[in-house]
């Protein structure tokens, strides 16, 4: 490292391009390179270190009091302007765990990337290659530290026919990539199971809209059932006012009419007892007497007759009324059960795909009484 440390530029260059470099190393070099700028490391902003951190970014710091620099992760922005909060990994106590730092200074941090290594001439015509990390890069050279050999030195101006990736990172970046292709075999698995088998969650669903639609028919059922039967009440309500009020009007209609009958027959009464006085002493008095005792015995007669007469009219105008009130009854209780029907055949025969005629068909036959 002795030619390294002292030599110019121009003479690591023509030192470093003696080292004879496989034509197949050196491609490989450049499929290095290739992904690192793949991985974001562009010659625009890739190794710009004004560049703002981002929260996660793997950075290494230069701590107040400690030699060289140690690994970190940026955990956000500090407090302070141009500072930032990090973890720094430690062990203590056996364990292996973070350690945070707050409002470190932009300027003891640096992003670097690890994962390389350079060749450095080690002899006349002898050179190996060394672990590194790069710093920076300007046009088409790169700024790295070694690793080994002479750790914490700094090399600038390598080319990129002097760089390769590490086997570590080779190793990692192909275990990557199988797990890549792992994931997409398990992907397309998984993509062809989700076509051909039930999804548990669509058959909770389903099970859940099962339970709900049975629990929502049975409270269907429930208020059908009430609603049934308070319709009941409310008709048998009404068809006993109804029958009251004729009833009422009926023997209103009686008491008047007897009341006009026994107004006359009083009349009538007093009458023929003033008639029956004058009798007594007056002959022509006795005759018309006896003319209205005659007539009163006839008309007796006829109201018995009439009353006979009336009895058997009014025993068929009970029987018409009677004929009447069932006629109306009937009526009534259609109108219910077709009400009944219709709230049935909205509110659940419809999912049962019975067709109407079905459905009334079935609705006979539930009760033999509503042919």
């Amino acid at each position: 490292m002795k030619g390294l440390s002292g030599m110019s530029l121009a003479a690591f260059v023509v030192v470093c391009a003696r080292a004879v470099v496989a034509e197949d190393t050196f491609a490989l070099i450049q499929q290095t390179l290739g992904s690192v700028n793949g991985l974001g490391l562009s010659a625009a902003a890739g190794f710009e270190q004004a560049a703002p951190f981002e929260f996660g970014d793997e950075m290494q710091v230069h701590l107040d009091g400690a030699d060289g620099w140690v690994d970190c992760t940026v955990s956000g922005h500090g407090d302070a302007p141009a500072t930032y909060n990090i973890q720094v990994p430690t062990t203590m106590d056996g364990i292996l765990q973070d350690k945070a730092y707050s409002n470190v200074p932009v300027n003891n941090l640096r992003k670097v990337f690890k994962g390389f290594d350079v060749n450095i001439e080690t002899g006349p015509d002898e050179s190996t290659w060394v672990p590194c990390i790069l710093l920076t890069k300007s046009r088409d050279a790169y700024t790295v530290e070694l690793l080994d050999l002479r750790p914490g030195h700094v090399v600038r101006d390598v080319p990129p026919s002097l760089l390769r990736e590490s086997e570590e990172r080779k190793r990692k970046a192909q275990a990557f990539k199988e797990m890549v292709a792992e994931n997409e075999a398990k992907k397309n698995d998984l993509f062809y199971i989700a076509q051909v088998k039930e999804d548990p969650k669509k058959e909770q669903e389903e099970q859940k809209k099962a339970e709900k639609a049975a629990g929502d028919s049975e409270d269907y059922e429930s208020m059908r059932s009430e609603v049934w039967e308070e319709m009941a009440r409310r008709a048998d309500k009404k068809n006993e006012e109804r029958k009251a009020a004729r009833e009422a009007a009926e023997k209103k209609k009686q008491e008047k009419k007897a009341k006009r009958i026994q107004l006359k027959q009083d009349r009538e009464d007093r009458e023929m007892e003033k008639l029956a006085k004058r009798a007594q002493t007056n002959k022509v008095a006795a005759f018309f007497y006896k003319q209205k005792e005659a007539a009163k015995d006839r008309a007796l007669f006829a109201q018995n007759l009439k009353k006979q007469v009336n009895d058997a009219k009014r025993l068929r105008q009970l029987e018409s009324q009677l004929a009447e009130q069932k006629a109306i009854e009937e009526d009534e209780r259609k109108e219910m059960l077709e009400q009944r029907q219709v709230a049935m055949f909205k509110g659940m025969d419809f999912k049962q795909g019975l067709s109407k005629d079905e459905f009334q068909k079935n609705m006979w036959a539930m009760d033999p009484k509503d042919k």
